[in-house]
């Protein structure tokens, strides 16, 4: 389960990502703004760590992390920072490309939080 860790003011968001071969974790600066999104939508926090979880996942059978920070402020920005529709089409996209129904996985996530909520709310706090 990924979560927000802060230290003098500054949040970062890690999050583990397995892939039977290889695991590791990925650890990357959000803005207050984007706490207080995962805070307040846990809808939003459960997209964000299926998409963060696949995307970065496709990245581990390759010798360089193609991703990085821009492309998991891209993430960020699509996923807390979009109107409802925008998010919606975001996820059909995402869908086509990564051939998964990325909603079950976010029920999943949900689930996972509300079935153990103060570790979910420490986790992003």
């Amino acid at each position: 389960m990924p979560l927000v860790d802060e230290s003098d003011g500054d949040f970062t968001y890690t999050f583990p990502v397995d892939a039977g071969f290889a695991n590791r974790s990925f650890s990357f600066p959000l803005a207050r703004g984007d706490v207080e999104v995962l805070l307040a939508d846990p809808y939003r926090r459960a997209v964000l760590e299926v998409v963060t979880h696949a995307v970065f996942q496709r990245t581990l059978g390759s010798d360089r992390i193609t991703v990085g920070e821009p492309g998991f402020r891209a993430l960020v920005d699509a996923v807390l920072h979009t109107s409802d529709t925008d998010l919606r089409t975001y996820l059909a996209a995402f869908d086509r490309e990564y051939r998964m129904g990325a909603d079950h996985y976010v029920r999943e996530a949900m689930a996972r939080h509300a079935a153990e909520p103060a570790r979910a709310q420490q986790d992003v706090r």
